[in-house]
């Protein structure tokens, strides 16, 4: 019988250790339990969105107005003296500054001297015989260039533009604007000066918004494709199609002309995708990447809104109009007015007697000769 024939054995490495052939293989993962899980977040967030909204809504548009009248009506008279006595501390407050910087920058040498330098100055401004300060030409050029700031082209000051802008950031976004950062709240605010400008404004009936340049290099043509995502975009989320009149929608649709100026393919994917989302039906285009950076922008819109809601909690007016027994609300807010009254007479009696020292003549001691 002959013998058997051994199988050959593979190559030994150095290390003594037997070198087996990898096998690869694909695996095809149904994607479809995963995008409903994620939509279903989305759902949920997005409810968490609607009722803190709501919230805000009724608590600025109910609670706090209701709960001003019912100030007025109860303590009109302690309110009119706190407001009385706080503009008399504020006049004799820039008073006393004015004569502190003349002390310091005028050269006077003392608070007496200071006092009558800066009320000759005032009564010369009443009577018109100051000359006005002169302004550097250019200087305000200069600051608005130096600040970053562009010209609006409107008559609109500082504040009553920044009055209109957070009354749009609670109204409209339903988020309050002192929850905000500084990084936040000036993105915010050049967004909304943009708006105010109109230069994100939808392109006026047969005219059609420049095209985005084309990246070099790329293979696919990005504007075909912005110009399919803009009109999808359009057809559902244009203020002229919906009647709801959404704040979530109106936001989105100011985002879609930003990113549609702009070219950015994908923002405008994952806008379409949070519209799949809102409205429940995802197609092929939607995908989990997508739908999970939808749930991250709900997250983080619901984390501020979460957070004016606690800022909101803490006032006396929250809930005041379905609080039926408000004689412990009445009684801790007379409390608090008390105090304050209290305080703030002893501020003004406090800035008032310094002036009054001020006012006289200081008194010059002799040195005793020796």
């Amino acid at each position: 019988m002959p013998p058997k024939r051994k199988s050959p054995r593979p190559p030994r490495p150095a290390s003594g250790k037997t070198v087996r052939p990898v096998a690869w293989a694909l695996i095809l993962v149904d994607q479809e339990p995963l995008r409903r899980a994620a939509a279903g977040q989305c759902d949920q967030c997005l409810e968490g969105i609607e009722k803190a909204r709501a919230d805000l809504a009724r608590f600025e548009r109910e609670d706090r107005p209701a709960f001003a009248r019912w100030m007025a009506g109860k303590f009109g008279q302690v309110m009119t003296e706190i407001r009385t006595l706080e503009a008399q501390y504020a006049e004799k407050a820039g008073l006393a500054e004015a004569i502190e910087m003349e002390m310091i920058f005028g050269g006077s040498q003392n608070h007496h001297e200071a006092y009558q330098e800066v009320m000759r100055r005032r009564e010369l401004v009443a009577q018109g015989l100051a000359p006005e300060p002169e302004e550097e030409p250019g200087a305000t050029e200069a600051s608005a260039a130096d600040e970053g700031e562009e010209d609006d082209g409107d008559d609109m000051d500082r504040f009553t533009l920044g009055e209109k802008f957070e009354e749009y950031v609670v109204q409209e976004m339903g988020v309050n604007p002192e929850q905000l950062n500084r990084r936040e709240y000036d993105a915010l605010f050049k967004e909304f000066k943009r708006k105010l400008s109109g230069k994100n404004a939808p392109p006026p009936p047969g005219k059609s918004a420049p095209p985005p340049r084309a990246k070099p290099g790329s293979a696919v043509n990005p504007d075909a494709r912005v110009k399919e995502l803009y009109r999808q975009l359009v057809r559902r989320l244009h203020p002229d199609t919906r009647a709801d009149g959404d704040a979530t929608v109106a936001e989105v649709w100011h985002e879609v002309q930003a990113a549609y100026a702009d070219g950015n393919v994908e923002r405008l994917e994952a806008l379409l995708a949070f519209a799949d989302v809102r409205e429940k039906r995802f197609g092929p285009h939607t995908s989990l990447a997508q739908i999970r950076a939808v749930f991250s922008d709900l997250v983080r819109t619901l984390h501020a809104l979460r957070r004016s809601l606690a800022e909101a909690r803490k006032a006396p007016a929250w809930n005041f109009t379905r609080k039926l027994d408000r004689v412990a609300l009445e009684r801790q807010t007379r409390a608090e007015l008390t105090r304050d009254l209290v305080r703030r007479r002893a501020e003004l009696a406090d800035i008032t007697r310094v002036l009054e020292n001020w006012t006289r003549t200081p008194i010059r001691r002799r040195t005793a000769k020796r």
